[in-house]
């Protein structure tokens, strides 16, 4: 069965990102084009969506893009569980951090 495959520009505007995300995230071995063509012109499959909007969700969580590509590399559910778990402790200090700020801020004022 022939499969269409989209230019750049085009996958990056319906995945809503740039070419230049797309472009980092191939040099980082992260999200690579489904092919390259003879003229080093990145193609992309629709089928490729679903993939970038995992990498979009865990980056929204705060987790690097080296932390994402290693989950992806592995495809361990127990390794993206203990990543997420990571970043939620982080958060957790942050939130705390900040309370004790707002805290030091309030009795100043």
């Amino acid at each position: 069965m022939w499969e269409r495959y989209l230019q750049i520009t085009e996958f990056a505007r319906i995945a809503k990102t740039s070419r230049k995300t797309l472009q980092y995230y191939d040099e980082l071995g992260l999200f690579r084009p489904a092919r390259v063509g003879a003229n080093g012109y990145r193609y992309y499959s629709i089928h490729q969506l679903d993939r970038l909007a995992l990498i979009a969700a865990l980056r929204d969580m705060g987790l690097p893009l080296k932390e994402i590509k290693t989950y992806l590399d592995c495809g361990g559910g127990p390794l993206l569980n203990r990543a997420l778990e990571d970043q939620r402790e982080q958060i957790d200090q942050r939130i705390a951090q900040l309370r004790r700020r707002k805290a030091l801020l309030t009795s100043a004022l």
